[in-house]
């Protein structure tokens, strides 16, 4: 498990929480695994730094490029590397930039070899042909809007919107060709998106006073649930967690199976049947059934 902080970058052992190894960083920065290769992002306003690590922590290469990154991707070889209106080509195993292109991939996702990129309102989808990304379609909302990370789940792509400064925003479910399948207009534009196996999660911030809504593919509502928190929402196994106190709920119905006090939680992940949760307080907690 790898946990980076504004001057640390550490690895636990996922069984137990030990300590495996540490590095020290400066600046905010992310983080991103790929097939046995850990990137970690620096972020600036005028340039970001990529490290590229062994899951045992040992440097492997480090770029910089002359923008904040935004997001990245690993495909076929290269790295693709998304700033505020451009993309780098990176070679995965060396670092090395081959290629710059002026092309807007904000808010990455990928799935099933495809990129979805999504900005200003636009989806676009991307196969990467080498050191290209090939843009295979591009659609545009219906207004001027903003974007947030698009969300992929079987055979759907959610993405959710909000035009500033009005308070309200929306879901938008497309299918893998790009076509609008629902649209689902909320009067909050602040929240993040998890799906579970019937529908999405969209999980507003703790500030909105709003529910957590779980929804059908088709945009119908299923269940909401009284629970706020700074963390979002996570779902697995059927059982969607978030909130503070900590609340398990069943996915499918909404059901409350616990909660539990936490010091305000912060992230969430899964994996193997346990839930870390970072807090505010600068722990990681680690629950199993």
């Amino acid at each position: 498990m790898y946990v980076s902080t504004r001057h640390r970058l550490v690895a636990l052992d996922a069984a137990d929480g030990t300590h495996q190894w540490e590095h020290d960083t400066d600046g905010a920065a992310g983080l991103k695994y790929v097939d046995g290769r850990l990137y970690h992002l620096h972020w600036g306003l005028q340039e970001s730094e990529l490290v590229a690590r062994s899951p045992t922590g040992d440097e492997q290469w480090r770029a910089t490029v002359p923008s904040q990154i935004t997001g990245i991707h690993e495909q076929n070889g290269y790295v693709f590397v998304a700033g505020r209106d451009r993309y780098w080509t990176l070679h995965a195993d060396t670092g090395q930039i081959v290629r710059e292109r002026e092309t807007w991939v904000r808010n990455m996702a990928a799935a099933n070899g495809m990129l979805y990129v999504a900005f200003s309102g636009i989806l676009a989808s991307y196969e990467g042909e080498g050191r290209t990304l090939a843009e295979r379609w591009r659609v545009q909302s219906r207004d001027p809007t903003e974007s947030r990370h698009p969300t992929i789940a079987e055979e759907l792509i959610y993405v959710s919107q909000y035009q500033p400064p009005a308070d309200g925003g929306d879901v938008v479910v497309y299918d893998a060709d790009g076509e609008t399948q629902h649209r689902v207009e909320l009067d909050y534009g602040s929240f993040a998106i998890t799906v579970a196996e019937n529908g999405p999660i969209v999980a507003p911030i703790a500030t909105s006073n709003r529910e957590l809504l779980a929804m059908r593919p088709d945009g119908s509502r299923r269940w909401t649930a009284g629970v706020s928190g700074a963390a979002g929402a996570i779902v697995a196994d059927g059982t969607v967690y978030a909130g503070y106190p900590l609340t398990a709920m069943d996915a499918e119905s909404g059901e409350r199976l616990w909660e539990q006090d936490a010091t305000g939680t912060a992230r969430f992940a899964a994996a193997d049947s346990t839930l870390y949760a970072s807090t505010a307080d600068n722990h990681i907690v680690a629950l199993r059934e």
